[in-house]
């Protein structure tokens, strides 16, 4: 316990050490992560922990690690894992990493079935900690019967369209990859569609909740008419054959940002 009664955890590993190890464990438990059947083959080396094949079940799914952990710096704990999760329940793998000490996208903006690989590279500073500037994730990402809740970008969105069904956004599959780098989430051009829209977005988002995206937001024909009033008179507007086209730029804070047309893409 630490001045403030935090506990803190420290990963020390002697430079004598030489191991193998072979874990089986019916439950592991950890603050908020909770895994069931684990099994891990490690080695331990020159301060140097080896996962050659670890698996587990968790959030709903299964876990698939292999990679190695660098302790052999004390202030510096470096990461190196491959990662494939099949089937995860997307708002229990926010919740339980304790919404990877960020506060942009969190355990209850999101839903869905998750399936991934993921390259991810950080550094450990003081109390097992990750160091945020040194993070990162480079992954191919799959979600299935997704929902979107009140998030903050969306919700600036609805402001500006002066429309409410931005809040809670529901698509069926959601397939990108998704670069972390600079404290920066890159997302490359994906499409989010649902019954309501289809939303095509790119850009990136950052992890002092900065975005800059662009946007181009199709509405369904019975949105475009429900909305033609309050659409009416934007130079962002483009309607065929009874569906109303927004191309839009979307730069600054998530909860109110700035909005420009968008005369590039609309070109395009």
């Amino acid at each position: 316990d630490h001045a403030g009664g935090k506990k803190e955890t420290q990963l020390n590993i002697s430079n004598t050490i030489n191991a193998e190890i072979k874990i089986n464990c019916e439950k592991i438990k950890y603050r908020n992560f909770f895994a069931n059947s684990f099994s891990g083959d490690f080695n331990i080396s020159n301060q140097v922990i080896t996962l050659n094949q670890t698996e587990f079940s968790s959030m709903g799914g299964k876990y698939y690690i292999k990679g190695n952990i660098d302790v052999s710096d004390k202030n510096e704990g470096k990461v190196n894992l491959d990662i494939l999760c099949k089937d995860i329940d997307i708002n229990q793998l926010f919740y339980q990493c304790e919404n990877f000490d960020q506060e942009v996208l969190t355990a209850r903006h999101i839903k869905g079935n998750l399936t991934s690989t993921i390259n991810f590279k950080a550094v450990l500073s003081d109390g097992f900690s990750l160091s945020a500037d040194k993070v990162y994730v480079k992954s191919t990402v799959m979600i299935e019967n997704g929902e979107l809740i009140n998030f903050e970008p969306m919700l600036a969105l609805s402001g500006y369209l002066k429309m409410a069904d931005l809040k809670h956004i529901k698509f069926s599959t959601l397939q990108n990859k998704i670069e972390i780098k600079d404290q920066k989430i890159f997302i490359p051009e994906m499409d989010v569609r649902s019954s309501a829209l289809d939303l095509q977005v790119s850009g990136f988002h950052t992890f002092e909740n900065e975005v800059n995206y662009n946007l181009k937001i199709e509405l369904s024909e019975i949105l475009s008419k429900k909305y033609k009033k309050n659409l009416e008179g934007m130079p962002e507007i483009e309607e065929n054959e009874g569906k109303t086209k927004v191309f839009l730029v979307m730069t600054g804070p998530a909860g109110d940002p700035d909005f420009e047309y968008d005369k590039k893409r609309v070109t395009q």
